[in-house]
């Protein structure tokens, strides 16, 4: 089954389209562009929290008022460069959601292939199914998923 992409989708893709165009940097009114897509401007708010954050790759500057802007920004990282920073921000939990971020910002900035990232991706899967059946405790399933991004990041470094 195909997925329906929803309203948030579209406005990520189209923020994106423009990041792409100007070259990673944009300053967007959130008013306009809720008028642009017909939503509220909470819902601009929204996808800029959850899509657009920085274990994402993204820098995001609001100012609000009457002549408030969001000013975006894509992180640029070359391929040493994308694991230090990660490296720094990574304590000795980690939750999944952000660690399936991470990964999707290592591939995006192909610090990874796709073939990686999908058993990577797979190999994070076991800690989740084990702590969903009692098999790891929550706390330990964090470190095991911090224990192994980090032994991925010395790996991409070593390269």
């Amino acid at each position: 089954m195909v997925a329906v992409p929803n309203l948030a989708d579209y406005i990520e893709a189209y923020i994106k389209k423009l990041l792409s165009l100007s070259g990673n940097t944009i300053e967007l009114q959130r008013k306009e562009l809720a008028l642009k897509f017909n939503c509220a401007p909470s819902q601009i708010n929204y996808v800029l929290s959850t899509r657009f954050t920085s274990s994402r790759g993204y820098l995001v500057e609001t100012r609000r008022g009457g002549g408030g802007y969001v000013r975006i920004a894509k992180m640029v990282f070359s391929r040493e460069g994308v694991v230090k920073p990660i490296w720094n921000k990574m304590g000795d939990s980690l939750e999944n959601k952000r660690a399936l971020e991470l990964l999707e910002l290592l591939f995006e900035e192909k610090a990874i292939t796709l073939r990686e990232r999908n058993i990577l991706k797979t190999t994070l899967s076991f800690f989740n199914e084990m702590e969903k059946k009692g098999e790891l405790s929550p706390e330990k399933a964090r470190a095991c998923r911090a224990r192994l991004f980090r032994g991925i990041l010395l790996a991409l470094a070593a390269q």
